[in-house]
């Protein structure tokens, strides 16, 4: 099983998500967090079942909420690159040395 490292920027997402899931309705933030990171748990056990989205990003579907985990496999880690909710179409930029996605509705 490798590690899963998570990006400053996709923990602050996860934690966003996670507290506006809370305020929708109580319980609920803990159980996206829950599915989420039994979907780390899937990438981190078996990171190639998941699709490659483009390069070498692939992506993880979230159990139960339209999200999706956007993640790079490196021989010894897996670095989550991206949270993003499905609902948005996206790019990913691949020219970067940390590839981002930017999102329109």
């Amino acid at each position: 099983m490798k590690q899963v490292r998570l990006r400053l920027e996709a923990e602050l997402e996860l934690l966003e998500a996670t507290l506006w899931y809370e305020n929708e309705r109580e319980g609920l933030g803990f159980e996206f967090d829950e599915e989420v990171h039994a979907a780390l748990g899937r990438v981190a056990s078996v990171p190639r079942q998941f699709p490659v989205i483009t390069r070498d990003i692939s992506r993880a579907i979230v159990d139960r909420f339209p999200y999706g985990i956007f993640f790079v496999e490196f021989d010894d880690v897996i670095s989550r690159s991206r949270q993003l909710q499905l609902r948005y179409r996206a790019r990913v930029d691949t020219t970067a040395e940390n590839p981002r996605c930017f999102c329109r509705s």
